[in-house]
């Protein structure tokens, strides 16, 4: 069984008037892509902080160029786009941000707690309920744009459905009863401003602390692989600027570096 209602662009754009990011919502009901959709729109400049909104996606990409599934008027699909002060390096910052206004805004609407996975998921009871796609553009070593995008699963259900009822959930599923989609949207706009306003301070330290707190792995056994390397050890820390510390069993440090490697968590 399906739920569906309403998202409220008009409704969301004025709730958020006065704050950087959300000041413009452009929605689709139906659209191929929002990153696609919002990297146009950051190509012609003068858009930091509009985000681009869609009811449903036919070519929703994850990380890896995985394919995001999701049906029409069920989920929060939404890009934002940022013209960052910021170098190349301090890019994955605003995926920490967007991590981080994730966790709060589900917290506050639906009184549901999750997990952020290193480097973009963010996890309920060991299953995946939203991907986070960073995408951007440098240009003289200084970062033109970043597109963040969200697939937040929140009315759909993974029951029934066997390629995701045991790796996927929805808030739905969690709480049994369904979401508001446009109180979640200003929620999550909302806590994305108010850290995107600190993204600068003490070299990212305090983005660092509060990603930290709401992270699933830390002080677990995990292995990283990426290509022909295998690292395992105890995922002990994250840098400000989104590398993984992992601790292995001689007591040696390794950092890896977000988007190079993919990571599993061991029981």
């Amino acid at each position: 069984m399906t739920y569906t209602d309403a998202l409220d662009p008009q409704h969301i754009e004025k709730a958020l008037a006065g704050r950087t990011i959300g000041q413009r919502i452009v929605y689709y009901p139906r659209i191929d892509s929002t990153n696609r959709a919002a990297r146009a729109l950051a190509l012609q400049g003068n858009a930091h902080g509009w985000v681009v909104l869609a009811d449903e996606q036919s070519a929703g990409r994850g990380r890896l160029d995985r394919r995001w599934r999701s049906s029409a008027g069920e989920d929060v699909l939404a890009s934002i786009i940022i013209h960052p002060e910021l170098a190349p390096a301090q890019g994955f910052r605003l995926t920490m941000i967007a991590s981080i206004a994730v966790v709060l805004a589900v917290k506050r609407i639906c009184a549901i707690a999750c997990g952020i996975k290193w480097p973009n998921d963010i996890c309920l009871n060991g299953r995946k309920l939203c991907g986070i796609l960073s995408e951007g553009q440098t240009e003289n070593e200084r970062m033109q744009f970043m597109v963040i995008g969200i697939g937040l699963n929140v009315n759909s259900s993974m029951a029934g459905r066997k390629d995701l009822a045991y790796t996927a959930v929805s808030l739905r599923d969690a709480a049994g009863i369904p979401c508001d989609r446009t109180a979640l949207v200003i929620a999550l706009l909302e806590e994305f401003d108010a850290l995107y306003a600190a993204v600068h301070e003490n070299a990212g330290e305090h983005i660092r602390q509060l990603w930290q707190q709401h992270a699933m792995m830390l002080g677990r056994q995990v292995s990283i692989t990426g290509g022909d390397t295998v690292v395992c050890g105890i995922a002990s820390a994250v840098t400000p600027d989104g590398s993984l510390i992992v601790r292995d069993d001689q007591g040696r440090d390794h950092s890896i570096v977000c988007g190079d490697l993919s990571l599993r968590l061991n029981s």
